[in-house]
């Protein structure tokens, strides 16, 4: 009897991975999301097989990683500090793309998405897609995060601000003169928050 269901269950499982990599590693990768060393590992073994990791994403991200076309999107449930509650609000609020980190900032709840966590989501890679340098978006934070926050505490009050769109604008644009780190210090950062490097490597 054990013969035949360590058969049946080496089969089934060669059959998933020869014909649904991507989600099959992906799943993998879930199992395991709690020990940043196994999922290094089923990482290196998805790049063997060819299926490129992506990186996290506050537009596409879920709270696991998931097997998608291009390749496995990283989990945001997978970012050291990023808790569940979190990952949840943060889907439960981009029934449309976010656009910016002030879109972001201003669409979250502040009491859920605290100012940290955010930073930690902009090391971590998920805020690439806006064409901004993460020293960029980093310097940027504080004044995105007070500004948005203050917007929505004096919409719930039923003021108007007629500078919001103007605001918004300023917004736009990345900071000027922002000095990136050596490259070798994000990556590092990459590396804690990840477990391993994802969008480049030191050597």
């Amino acid at each position: 009897s054990h013969a035949a269901a360590y058969g049946y269950l080496s089969y089934t499982t060669a059959y998933l991975k020869a014909n649904y990599p991507s989600e099959w590693m992906a799943s993998l990768m879930t199992c395991d999301q709690d020990d940043l060393t196994k999922v290094a590992k089923h990482i290196r073994e998805a790049q063997s097989m060819g299926i490129e990791i992506l990186s996290p994403d506050v537009n596409e991200s879920r709270s696991n990683f998931v097997g998608t076309e291009k390749g496995i999107r990283f989990a945001m449930g997978g970012i050291k500090g990023v808790g569940a509650g979190v990952v949840e609000e943060i889907i439960r609020k981009r029934k449309t793309p976010f656009t910016s980190l002030y879109d972001f900032c201003k669409r979250i709840e502040t009491s859920k998405v605290g100012k940290k966590v955010i930073e930690l989501l902009i090391e971590a890679g998920c805020f690439d897609f806006t064409g901004w340098t993460r020293a960029e978006l980093l310097v940027s934070l504080e004044s995105v995060y007070l500004s948005s926050d203050r917007e929505k505490k004096e919409a719930s009050k039923g003021f108007i601000d007629f500078f919001a769109e103007d605001l918004a604008q300023e917004f736009n644009s990345p900071p000027q003169g922002v000095v990136p780190p050596p490259i070798e210090k994000i990556l590092s950062r990459e590396k804690g928050l990840l477990g391993f490097y994802l969008t480049g490597h030191p050597m």
